[in-house]
């Protein structure tokens, strides 16, 4: 199986079907499969900053990936405890039910 770093550029052509390398990163992931991408927590932190002030519907999106993300330990190169992205994901989350309301 092939490791894969994925960056800020990944993550952010990956989520969004406007982004103009989404297809591009799609088909790259495909090709080489089987495959285990994985990624930093400054390079997280860098995605859901982007996605911050993208409306409510690409917020929650970007908050779903980088939990899937936490959550798969095989997915995510740290030395850092995971609680320290619980104030963003906070964040995201209160700023994405605000929206709705």
């Amino acid at each position: 199986m092939k490791v894969v770093f994925a960056d800020t550029f990944y993550w952010v052509s990956f989520v969004n079907p406007k982004d103009v390398w989404y297809n591009q990163v799609r088909k790259v992931v495909k090709a080489l499969q089987p495959l285990r991408i994985v990624t930093i927590d400054e390079v997280l932190v860098e995605f859901l900053t982007l996605y911050s002030d993208y409306g409510p519907q690409m917020r929650r999106r970007s908050v779903e990936l980088v939990r899937g993300i936490l959550n798969d330990p095989l997915s995510r190169r740290s030395n850092r405890p995971m609680n320290l992205f619980c104030p963003v994901l906070i964040c995201m989350k209160i700023a994405s039910i605000r929206d709705t309301v």
